[in-house]
C-alpha cells in the first residue's frame, strides 16, 4: 500500500464580501479526501463548484476558512517546491526560447548554469520537443506551448503535480495527444497528480480515482475507482469497463441535475 501523500481534512472555504456583494460566498463545504503517492486523482465537476479553489489551497496560494491540507504529513500554509502547478494558460515568457523558459526555474533556485542546462535537456527530450529547444513560444502550436509549460514545472522535480484543466483550451486531437503524453511522463517518473477537469472522458482516461463534486458550495458527492489497466491508450475508451464507468458517472450527473445539485447551469442530456 502506497503512503498517503496529500490529506485534505474537513476543508471549508468562504470568500469575504466584496464591493459587488453584501454577503460572503461559501465556495467549499466539508471536503475530505486523500491522495496516495504516485496516484492520479481527478476532481470532476462544473465551472464554479470549487475545484480550482481546492487546488489553490493544496498549492498554498489560498488559505482555508476551516480545516487543513497536509502534504507529506506537514500542514500547508504556503507554496513550496514539492508542488508544481500547471494551469490552463501556459504563461511562458514570450521573450525566452523553449530552453530558456525551462531553465528559468532551476536558475532561480540557485542551480549552476550547466546543471540547469542538463536538467532542461532531459525534460525537453521527455516531452518530445528536442527539435524545438531554440524556438520562441509564438513559433509553437498550443499543444507544444503546453508541453513546455509541463517541462518547466517538471524540471524543478516536484513530488506533486497540481494540474488545473491544463488541456481545456486545446482542440480535441491535440488534447488527446497531450493526455497520452501526460500518462507517458507519469509512467516514467511517477509523480502524484491532482488533476482538475470538467470532462468525463478525460477523468476516466487519466485517473486512478475520480471525485465528483456538487455545485457551490462544492462538496464531494461520490468517488469512483477506475480499475482500467495501465499503461493506457485510446483503444481502452471502447472497452466495456470504460463505458460502464462512464455510464455510472453520467447517470449520477443526470440524477444530480434533476435534484439541482449539478450542474450549476442547465444542460441538455442526450
Amino acid at each position: 500500500m502506497q503512503e498517503v501523500k496529500i490529506q485534505v481534512k474537513d476543508l471549508w472555504k468562504t470568500f469575504e464580501p466584496s464591493a459587488k456583494s453584501s454577503g460572503g460566498t461559501e465556495a467549499l463545504k466539508e471536503i475530505n479526501f486523500e491522495i496516495r503517492e504516485g496516484e492520479i486523482l481527478c476532481l470532476l465537476g462544473p465551472s464554479g463548484c470549487g475545484k480550482t479553489t481546492i487546488l489553490n489551497i493544496v498549492a498554498g496560494f489560498q488559505k482555508p476558512s476551516r480545516g487543513e491540507v497536509l502534504v507529506n504529513g506537514r500542514r500547508v500554509d504556503k507554496p513550496g517546491p514539492d508542488r508544481g502547478v500547471i494551469f490552463q494558460e501556459h504563461g511562458l515568457f514570450p521573450w525566452r526560447t523553449v530552453l530558456q523558459n525551462i531553465i528559468f526555474g532551476p536558475q532561480m533556485t540557485g542551480r549552476q548554469l550547466q546543471e540547469s542546462l542538463t536538467l532542461a535537456e532531459q525534460y525537453i527530450n521527455l516531452i518530445g520537443l528536442s527539435g524545438f529547444r531554440d524556438h520562441y513560444p509564438h513559433e509553437l502550436s498550443g499543444g507544444m506551448q503546453q508541453r513546455v509549460a509541463i517541462a518547466r514545472v517538471l524540471v524543478n522535480q516536484p513530488d506533486i503535480l497540481l494540474m488545473d484543466e491544463p488541456f481545456g483550451k486545446l482542440d480535441a486531437q491535440t488534447r488527446a495527444t497531450m493526455q497520452i503524453l501526460l500518462l507517458d511522463v507519469w509512467e516514467k517518473i511517477r509523480p502524484t497528480i491532482l488533476f482538475i477537469t470538467h470532462d468525463i472522458d478525460e477523468a476516466i482516461f487519466l485517473g486512478d480515482r475520480i471525485l465528483v463534486m456538487s455545485c457551490r458550495p462544492g462538496k464531494i458527492f461520490r468517488e469512483f475507482k477506475v480499475t482500467l489497466n495501465r499503461p493506457r491508450d485510446y483503444e481502452i475508451v471502447t472497452s466495456s469497463a470504460y463505458l460502464e464507468i462512464k455510464r455510472e458517472i453520467l447517470h449520477l450527473l443526470k440524477s444530480m441535475a434533476e435534484n439541482n445539485s449539478w450542474p450549476c447551469k442547465p444542460v441538455k442530456w442526450r
